[in-house]
């Protein structure tokens, strides 16, 4: 009887013991799925918070204050060294203070400039906001903006992109003009790119002005060259003009064209509605508008027909409203200059055109070559004043990080009004490396030659028609060591 009761009591207890087991077993199951769980909810609430910012090897970005947007911040920050050695060959008369001939001889050298220095090329930082897959924006901010461009933010625009599919969007903000190839490979701009090209020629074009060696010149002949010597001529440089720009692109990217206008090119007043002021008298101003509404545009397609290659081509037509003078640029400070009852005629519209070609072969991609032309009608508003402008170049990588490249430039201009500079011919040409490190730091070093001629138009100055009456040369020996991030 006893052994009985103890059976049945063992029985009682492991049908209890196992019922509590198995409920455990089931609660602890239960836990690692919602664990699971709630690990996945946690990697797509990150997905969905990195969405449009996210690139291979790149932080995640922030969320935006207002938590509708994912910010993604980086910036440049570089380092140059120039040391440049320039001179100004002649055949054009000096004068005494009496603006009286006193000599013409030979070819002489009128000026020399050698100089060096180190300095902050720029500072820059970038915000790219991405909202969602159709709408993002962009800041960039200038650390060392001066007077000059009187705005710290260099850009900033908000972009609807491919809307409801279509391949349609439009930009609305500051950001360079839609114009030109952009296709060399140095840090020192070619000719096409840059009015100045070679880093701030060191020869100033106040040689040629009044009270200089050469005596006074007309307003035509001054119109001729510009700062450093090297010729007017269009380019574009130009990466600060408020413009509404809608595009249309293809979805795998081969093909894209682009609209945009504007009312006035990279100056400090965003609104282009007054870009400076004439002195009537002492108490009272005129203010002068470069043109009046969106009356400039440019237009561009780029085009990529196979791997590796790919072609440009863009126009620009820039309008300028001219009273009893003439409106132009100050290239020392990219602000508009009125030059009161100039002595030659200006034209309503400068124009131009650009081409370029850029291939990658994909059986050798450690190569790339490039060439690029472009013309200009009315450079300057200057009517009769024309420019043609060659650049071509070869980069080739020897690894990912190191390559080397070789550019040329070649510039002629003419100045229908213009007897004495009537014609320049100019060619440039640098030789540089470029190493640059995973994370971000990189070098470049170079030489650049740069040379150009102008001919005069007739006898003029007791020179023969057609004499190449003055030669500037210049070499640069430049040095860069920049960070990105």
């Amino acid at each position: 009887m006893k052994l009985m009761r103890l059976a049945m009591c063992v029985a009682v207890f492991a049908l209890v013991g196992g019922s509590v087991l198995s409920e455990d077993m089931d609660v602890r199951a239960l836990q690692a799925k919602l664990a699971a769980q709630e690990a996945r909810l946690n990697d797509l609430q990150a997905k969905m918070y990195s969405t449009g910012c996210e690139t291979e090897n790149v932080a995640e970005g922030l969320t935006s204050l207002r938590k509708n947007a994912v910010v993604t911040i980086g910036g440049t920050l570089n380092t140059r060294f120039f040391s440049r050695n320039g001179k100004v060959d002649t055949q054009l008369p000096t004068v005494d203070d009496d603006r009286t001939t006193v000599s013409q001889g030979g070819r002489r050298t009128a000026a020399k400039n050698t100089s060096s220095g180190m300095r902050i090329a720029d500072a820059k930082l970038e915000f790219k906001i991405d909202v969602n897959d159709h709408f993002d924006a962009y800041l960039k901010v200038d650390l060392q903006d001066d007077d000059a461009r009187a705005h710290v933010v260099e850009n900033y625009w908000v972009r609807w992109k491919n809307i409801c599919n279509s391949g349609f969007g439009v930009l609305v903000g500051r950001d360079g003009i839609k114009y030109g190839s952009g296709m060399g490979a140095a840090l020192v701009d070619d000719w096409n790119l840059n009015y100045s090209a070679g880093g701030d020629m060191p020869i100033n074009g106040d040689i040629f002005n009044e009270g200089a060696p050469f005596g006074a010149l007309s307003d035509a002949d001054l119109m001729s060259f510009g700062s450093g010597f090297i010729p007017r001529h269009t380019h574009y440089d130009y990466s600060r003009t408020v413009q509404i720009n809608p595009y249309w692109e293809t979805q795998d990217g081969s093909f894209k064209a682009e609209v945009s206008v504007f009312s006035a090119l990279d100056t400090n007043n965003t609104d282009g509605n007054v870009m400076s002021y004439q002195q009537l008298t002492d108490n009272a101003f005129r203010s002068r508008s470069m043109n009046v509404g969106f009356e400039s545009y440019t237009g561009r397609l780029t085009w990529k027909p196979v791997e590796g290659l790919t072609m440009t081509g863009s126009v620009m037509s820039l309008y300028a409203k001219h009273g009893e003078g003439y409106w132009g640029f100050n290239e020392g400070s990219n602000q508009g200059t009125w030059l009161e009852n100039a002595d030659f005629r200006t034209a309503a519209r400068n124009t131009a055109v650009n081409f370029g070609v850029e291939y990658i072969p994909c059986f050798f991609d450690k190569l790339r070559v490039w060439a690029q032309y472009s013309h200009g009608w009315n450079d300057f508003w200057v009517d009769g004043h024309d420019s043609d402008e060659v650049n071509a170049g070869l980069e080739f990588a020897f690894t990912d990080q190191f390559s080397v490249y070789v550019q040329g430039d070649y510039l002629t201009t003419k100045n229908d009004q213009s007897d004495l500079f009537n014609k320049s011919q100019g060619w440039a040409g640098n030789i540089g490396v470029k190493y640059v490190l995973p994370y971000g730091v990189n070098f470049e070093a170079g030489w650049r030659h740069e040379q150009v001629k102008y001919k005069n138009r007739g006898v003029v100055a007791n020179l023969a028609d057609g004499t190449n009456h003055t030669k500037i040369k210049n070499d640069t020996i430049y040095a860069h060591l920049g960070f990105n991030f």
